[in-house]
């Protein structure tokens, strides 16, 4: 999904932090790992399968970048981020369970940062910096 189909779909996106804070609403909550995977959890039921998505860089990240995320992951987790295959402008996929681990994981280790975008209620997550997400409604 691109960027343009996101927000025609009603997601929350923009490109700077500061933007985010001064266009909407914003809060910001610690959580472990664990707790980040609930929190995501309960918006993606709440908005429905149809209406979660995450951002992926992977793909457009350094070889050597990618050898590093790829090393705090398990093999499952490793075989899956491998096989992605995102365009230049498709950025947005739709949440699943691996990516959601994948996700939570690398956002905990600060080797790549994910945000969650919600359409039916609109709430973009941005992922983590020292345990802290950042809430946009």
């Amino acid at each position: 999904m691109t960027r343009e189909e996101l927000i025609k779909k009603g997601g929350i996106y923009f490109e700077k932090i500061q933007n985010g804070m001064t266009d909407y609403h914003w809060e910001s909550r610690y959580f472990s790992p664990g707790k980040a995977a609930d929190f995501i959890r309960q918006l993606w039921e709440k908005n429905g399968k149809e209406n979660a998505f995450v951002d992926c860089y992977f793909p457009f990240l350094e070889e050597e970048s990618q050898e590093m995320v790829l090393a705090a992951l398990s093999l499952e987790q490793q075989e899956y981020l491998k096989k992605l295959k995102v365009g230049k402008d498709d950025l947005f996929l739709p949440l699943d369970d691996m990516l959601l681990s994948i996700a939570v994981t690398l956002n905990d280790k600060e080797l790549l940062f994910f945000s969650f975008y919600f359409t039916k209620e609109p709430c973009t997550v941005w992922g983590n910096y020292k345990q802290e997400y950042v809430i946009f409604t």
